[in-house]
């Protein structure tokens, strides 16, 4: 196997630095509370913690109480809510000092056109398809429906209703412009200038209305803003639109000659002529694509690789764009050196395509590949089983998978397949199959079939000549197949897989994959991840990006071979087992995971707590499902309070689609819902019976968390830290996960670690000191010996015998080799103790960094974990031996 990526040996740095070592990354969510200064100046805390990089949430300019900076209105200019320029120079400034590099995530894919400091957007709302930004977004102008125009689903109900109560209006507010809500929306250039015509502006608007270019239109709308915010024409242009205001059909002929259609939002769901991030109408696409739109986006970005100022970036929702390869190479050829990783969901045995110049993905993967190993399959199954008797369900992720794919796509989705549909059915008139052609409904049922039977997000054809390699083939051939059988209907399907796996013509045909390729990641995202894992909470820790619910559980020789390959493939791919994306926090995961090890006895305890709980389920509230989640949440996140647990729920309940949900929202559901949790939290018998289950299993879950971090930073990659979770952190999905973080607890507790070993931490009034203890240790072991971690780095697994040695998980990284990883698994089963399980380590001498101690030969793991739940091992002294 041949490796991927960019060059070796980290980025260049600011001049005269030298190259990055690429140690490991701390996931920072910037934002309220969490500016440049705020950042800068908890940079010694990261840095005495082991961190060589900060890797912060998008730093470019979002929009108006952004909580997460993905919702960007200008590309081209840094947050002035973070602090702006001076702020981010701050912030660089500060990193060098401390020898800290800097990480960030940018979103190729999509702006938000919810704020009108996108002055893009907001041109094409001023002048439609003329504007010389109508080509930065992905709007079809050529809808059969909303030819010219673009839809505006911004209202909160029909637009009749809103004229007549006068909820949608015009107002003097930066300029003149159509009110509805929190929302604003310009007049096009020709209805303004109209409108103000014989007023003390008129000559203003004229020459705006005639304004040839961009830049001299920005300005004086920016001119006619000031002259009605404090001149004296403000009273009379109010007056005048009040008039209109007080005529709705006048308002109504006004809003029919805007270039958008301004709608309710829910027809969003019915007629969409533009493609958005999943189901956010706010969000909208940009065509990336076309080099002008990917130049001026990127622009603040490239220059801040070229500088030296960051040493990479995280690509946000890569399988959004549609032809992400020829993006990569791109940034690729643009920026030889940097770090470059993108946000990718891989399915089951699925890779990045190996023409991808990257350096590998954010971690999903391993997150599920590392809590896989502490999932007992035989405890799953169980619990699988006896969750499907309990709420009358299917006991088949699959099945439940295809019921969701196939209400997203009847529901919120319907506009994107509808597209395909009419895509495909010109593909099929191009080809002179006319019957299929006029048979929307057919067509319909193969794309849909097609689209649920895919197991993996999308696929990778991207030019008109280029057939799939063999892997993607045979993934397009099963779901082929499974649609056939699904009853999707023939002909289409047989349509679809000719211009799939063969060369195509240029025009419709290539355009019809390269849509049903972005589509598919949708409709997986929706269907899978916002929906269905919200349905199976047979074992809700298993319900994570990236992870495979219907088959959770992990062998520890996937586990290297995964690793092995990560180390010949991508030796710089992020590994993380806490996101802003998971559901759940390692921590909450680690204990819900332990579940499978007491699968009867949940079963038996939620079969009791149901019985007792049964006079407070008035109208079936929550449900059956739901009851199941909210039962394992409680015992993952406890202590919880109300309020935390009510929104975790309403989220949940929302997600699953079965009783509420964002597009069809029940608030009578959602307040029985929180009815039912703060009744469960107010019984003393229930909350008595969890704090005792949770005593118990606090000490096995926190021994498995360590396993799963040290995991984390020691196998082939780099490992990233979420914010906060370097001490115990029981937080559910965002944004729960994105409350502050105390720093100031964990400079002390870091600072209280100096001449404390790992016994001491570990058996401390609180344990909170160990993962911290262990996170240091191993970040710099990391350090020390860089060429044991990087790049060059060997990885081999070791093998444990006896007793327990299913229960052992060990490898050796470096030449030598210079350090071992040995960490427990399925802890909870191992309260009887190791047995005669040992591990034959490696010739030569070691000191195990968690107690000090001295170790070689082979060694007795009840010894060697006797004092610290998890041992990592440096070569003694710095002579390497053989094997």
């Amino acid at each position: 196997m041949r490796r991927i990526g960019g060059a070796g040996g980290g980025g260049e740095g600011p001049p005269g630095a030298p190259p990055a070592q690429r140690v490991a990354t701390y996931r920072v969510q910037l934002g309220a509370g969490c500016g440049f200064a705020d950042l800068a100046a908890r940079l010694d805390y990261l840095a005495e913690l082991g961190i060589s990089h900060v890797y912060c949430s998008p730093i470019l300019q979002a929009g108006a109480g952004s909580t997460h900076g993905y919702d960007v209105v200008d590309p081209t200019r840094i947050s002035a809510e973070l602090g702006g320029e001076a702020g981010l120079r701050l912030l660089t400034g500060a990193a060098e000092r401390h020898g800290l590099r800097l990480l960030l995530d940018v979103v190729p894919n999509h702006m938000s056109v919810a704020d009108r400091r996108n002055r893009w957007w907001w041109d094409v709302l001023v002048t439609g398809r003329g504007s010389p930004f109508a080509g930065y977004f992905d709007v079809n102008w050529d809808h059969p429906l909303v030819r010219d125009r673009v839809m505006a689903p911004l209202l909160g109900e029909p637009l009749e209703t809103a004229l007549a109560s006068g909820s949608v209006r015009l107002a003097v507010d930066d300029g003149v412009v159509v009110a509805c809500g929190p929302h604003r929306l310009p007049l096009s250039r020709e209805t303004l200038a109209g409108l103000l015509s014989g007023t003390a502006v008129s000559g203003l608007a004229a020459r705006l209305r005639d304004a040839e270019f961009v830049e001299d239109r920005w300005r004086l709308a920016a001119e006619l803003a000031a002259e009605l915010a404090a001149g004296p024409a403000r009273a009379e242009v109010e007056h005048l639109i009040n008039a209109v205001n007080r005529d709705p059909s006048r308002l109504r002929g006004l809003l029919d000659a805007q270039h958008y259609v301004l709608t309710h939002w829910k027809e969003a769901t019915v007629v969409l002529n533009y493609r958005r991030f999943f189901d956010i109408t706010s969000l909208i696409g940009v065509r990336v694509e076309d080099p002008v739109v990917l130049d001026a986006t990127h622009a603040r970005v490239d220059a801040l690789l070229d500088a030296g100022v960051v040493d990479g970036v995280r690509v946000d929702h890569i399988d959004g764009l549609r032809q992400p390869r020829r993006y990569l190479e791109r940034m690729r050829a643009r920026h030889p050196r940097s770090w470059l990783l993108v946000e990718k969901i891989l399915g089951p045995g699925e890779s990045l395509p190996a023409e991808w110049p990257v350096d590998g993905t954010t971690g999903y993967e391993f997150a599920a590949l590392a809590g896989g190993l502490f999932i007992d399959p035989a405890g799953w199954d169980l619990l699988r089983r006896r969750w499907a008797e309990a709420t009358g369900h299917p006991d088949d992720f699959a099945e439940i998978t295809r019921h969701a794919k196939l209400e997203v796509m009847s529901e919120s989705l319907s506009p994107m397949v509808d597209t395909l549909v009419r895509m495909l059915s010109a593909v099929s008139r191009q080809r002179g199959r006319d019957a299929l052609a006029d048979d929307a409904a057919r067509i319909r049922t193969g794309v849909t079939e097609y689209l649920i039977g895919l197991d993996v997000y999308r696929t990778y054809i991207e030019s008109a000549d280029q057939v799939p390699h063999p892997p993607e083939r045979r993934r397009i051939a099963q779901a082929l197949d499974r649609a056939a059988a699904a009853g999707g209907d023939p002909e289409t399907l047989a349509l679809i897989g000719d211009v799939l796996l063969s060369a195509r013509t240029p025009g419709v045909e290539q355009d019809f994959v390269l849509r049903l390729q972005q589509t598919s990641t949708v409709i997986a995202a929706k269907g899978t991840e916002d929906t269905a894992f919200y349905r199976f909470p047979a074992l809700s820790a298993a319900c994570e990006v990236g992870g495979d619910p219907g088959r959770p559980a992990v062998d520890v020789a996937t586990f290297h071979a995964a690793n092995r390959r990560r180390q010949e493939l991508h030796p710089e791919s992020l590994l993380a087992t806490s996101t802003h994306d998971t559901k759940r926090s390692e921590d909450v995961r680690a204990r819900l995971y332990l579940l499978s090890e007491v699968a009867q006895r949940w079963a038996e305890m939620t079969r009791r707590w149901r019985e007792w709980h049964a006079p407070l389920h008035r109208d079936a509230v929550p449900g059956r499902t739901m009851a199941e989640l909210l039962y394992q949440t409680v015992v993952g996140a406890w202590p919880v309070d109300a309020d935390r647990l009510t929104a975790y729920m309403v989220k949940a309940a929302s997600e699953a689609k079965q009783r509420t949900s964002w597009v069809a929202p029940d608030d009578a559901y959602r307040e029985q819902l929180a009815a039912f949790v703060r009744s469960l939290l107010a019984d003393g018998r229930f909350t008595r019976e969890v704090d005792a289950f949770v005593s118990e299993l606090r000490r096995p879950a926190e021994a498995t968390s360590l396993a799963m971090t040290l995991l984390r930073l020691t196998a082939p990659g780099v490992p990233d830290t979420y914010q906060g979770t370097e001490l115990w952190q029981l937080t559910l999905v965002d944004p729960d996960n994105r409350h502050p973080v105390d720093y100031a607890r964990r400079v002390r507790l870091l600072a209280a670690l100096d001449g404390l070993g790992g016994p001491a931490a570990w058996s401390g009034p609180t344990t909170e000191l160990a993962k911290l203890f262990l996170i240091r240790s191993a970040l710099q072991l990391r350090r020390r010996r860089p060429h044991a971690f990087g790049r060059e780095g060997d990885y081999r697994d070791l093998r444990a015998d006896g007793d327990r040695a299913d229960h052992v998980v060990a490898f050796a990284r470096g030449a030598g080799p210079e350090a071992i990883t040995v960490c427990p698994r399925l802890v909870h089963s191992l309260r009887g103790g190791w047995g005669d399980t040992s591990l034959a380590l490696p010739r030569g001498a070691w000191v195990n960094l968690m107690d000090n101690s001295r170790q070689g030969g082979r060694v007795s793991l009840a010894a060697l974990l006797r004092d610290f739940p998890v041992a990592l091992l440096e070569r003694a002294g710095g002579a390497s031996g053989g094997a």
